[in-house]
């Protein structure tokens, strides 16, 4: 699942544009999640609407769709903040049906929300023809992955690539302190690359994993950490990535690659960027994402 996660957020960063971005975003996940529908809403906070912008498995009509912030259940997912399982989505009280769109047939429903620095961009839906509710692999998957786009969307945004813009570059920044300041911006691009770390050959193999073991327990230690701190602070969607990291760094396939790679002699500091930077392409914290950019490797 982590290998899918990392291709639909690089093949959506890559895009040339938001329409095609969309289409390959309902596609792709139609085909990692093994559903047979998916659609994706963008929130218009002008006209205070979510419009159906692209979507596989709905009748093409759909595009057409869009419904008020206090409409429907994609609406409801939007005022939550928060993502809604259904097993019959037609049973529910904020249900909202638009005739000739196909979506009768579909009872399972599964919606997250796109949000960045708490302001919902869109809803991510997912549904399916079995009444059943989505399982907790399935929810988590989603989550992780509306996260991702997040900042990708964010970044489109910016640049005037998001539907309603007029294609000029608006960057918005959080304030630190209270009051008015203007000055000049400056970017920081001085972070560690994985990239940069060369191999080297280790002369105690059996030190090196000692040392290994301690690095991705302090990680973990560390994210939890951090979760914990920031639990009452921020939404699901921003806590889900500090749980994706520490997910990564208990992959055992993670560990594996990385074991394989000291019993070779090669030294930790260098076996660690290979598998790592492989693993953590799927998180647009460590690498800005924008359209028409190249995907990372």
């Amino acid at each position: 699942m982590l290998t899918k996660l990392r291709d639909i957020v690089n093949n959506v960063a890559s895009s040339s544009d938001i329409k095609q971005a969309l289409n390959i975003l309902v596609r792709e996940t139609c085909l990692a999640m093994e559903t047979e529908c998916c659609s994706v809403y963008i929130a218009d906070h002008d006209r205070q609407k979510f419009d159906l912008m692209a979507t596989q498995g709905l009748n093409p009509r759909a595009r057409r769709v869009s419904l008020s912030f206090d409409e429907g259940l994609v609406g409801l997912v939007g005022r939550r903040e928060e993502p809604i399982n259904l097993a019959n989505a037609s049973g529910h009280t904020d249900f909202k049906h638009f005739p000739d769109i196909g979506e009768d047939i579909f009872n399972a429903f599964l919606g997250t929300p796109i949000i960045y620095r708490r302001q919902v961009l869109g809803v991510l839906v997912v549904q399916q023809r079995d009444s059943r509710q989505f399982d907790e692999t399935e929810e988590s998957f989603l989550v992780t992955l509306a996260a991702q786009l997040a900042v990708v969307f964010a970044h489109a945004k910016a640049q005037g690539f998001w539907p309603n813009t007029k294609g000029t570059l608006l960057l918005e920044g959080a304030a630190a302190s209270p009051g008015v300041a203007i000055a000049k911006a400056w970017c920081d691009v001085s972070q560690p690359r994985l990239d940069l770390v060369f191999p080297a050959s280790c002369l105690d193999i059996q030190k090196e994993r000692d040392r290994l073991d301690g690095a991705l327990s302090a990680a973990i230690a560390e994210f939890r950490r951090l979760r914990k701190r920031f639990d009452s602070e921020l939404n699901q969607d921003t806590l889900a990535i500090f749980d994706l990291f520490i997910h990564l760094l208990n992959d055992p396939m993670l560990r594996k690659a990385m074991n394989e790679r000291i019993q070779q002699g090669i030294w930790r500091n260098g076996l660690l960027s290979k598998p790592l930077m492989l693993l953590l392409s799927v998180s647009t914290t460590c690498q800005t994402l924008t359209f028409g950019s190249v995907p990372m490797t």
